[in-house]
C-alpha cells in the first residue's frame, strides 16, 4: 500500500513539474513569436489527463488505505477481545480444579466419618447411645446427599 501511494505522488508531483515547466515555455515562447503551438498544447492537455487520472487514483488508494486501517484496527480489537477471553477462561479452570480438589478432600473426609458412623451404629467404638446415633444418621444424610451431587 505504501509502495502504490509513494510511487503515485511521485509520478504526479513529476508530472506537475513537466507541466509547469511546458507552460512557462508556452508563456515565453508565446511573447516572443506570438503564437501558439498546436504540439505543445496537446503535450499540456494530455499531462492534465493523466494528472487528473493519477489525482483520482489517488483518492481511491487512500480510500483503501483507510479501510485497510479500519480492518486493521478491528481484527486488533478482536485479538484483544480472544486474549482476554482466554485469560478468563483460564482462571476459571483454575478455580474449578481448586474447587474439585477442594470437593475431593470434603468427599474423602466424609467417606472417613460414614466409616466412623458405620462403625459406631455397630457399637464397635462406641456404646448404643441414641443420640449419637440419630446424631450420625443426620451425618450420614447430609454426607450421602453431597456426595451423590458431587459424583453426578
Amino acid at each position: 500500500m505504501r509502495v502504490l501511494l509513494l510511487g503515485n505522488i511521485s509520478e504526479q508531483h513529476t508530472l506537475a513539474t513537466k507541466l509547469f515547466e511546458a507552460l512557462s515555455q508556452s508563456l515565453s515562447a508565446s511573447r516572443r513569436i506570438n503564437t501558439s503551438s498546436t504540439t505543445l498544447l496537446t503535450e499540456v492537455t494530455d499531462m492534465y489527463t493523466r494528472l487528473e487520472a493519477l489525482t483520482e487514483e489517488h483518492a481511491q488508494l487512500v480510500e483503501l488505505a483507510r479501510k485497510h486501517r479500519d480492518r486493521w484496527a478491528r481484527l486488533q480489537r478482536k485479538r484483544k477481545r480472544k486474549q482476554a477471553l482466554e485469560d478468563k477462561v483460564r482462571r476459571v479452570l483454575v478455580q474449578l480444579q481448586e474447587g474439585r480438589r477442594e470437593i475431593e478432600g470434603i468427599v474423602d473426609e466424609g467417606e472417613d466419618v460414614l466409616r466412623g458412623i458405620e462403625m459406631a451404629r455397630h457399637g464397635e467404638h462406641f456404646g448404643h447411645n441414641d443420640y449419637m446415633i440419630s446424631a450420625a444418621q443426620h451425618h450420614i444424610n447430609i454426607l450421602q446427599l453431597l456426595f451423590r451431587s458431587t459424583r453426578s
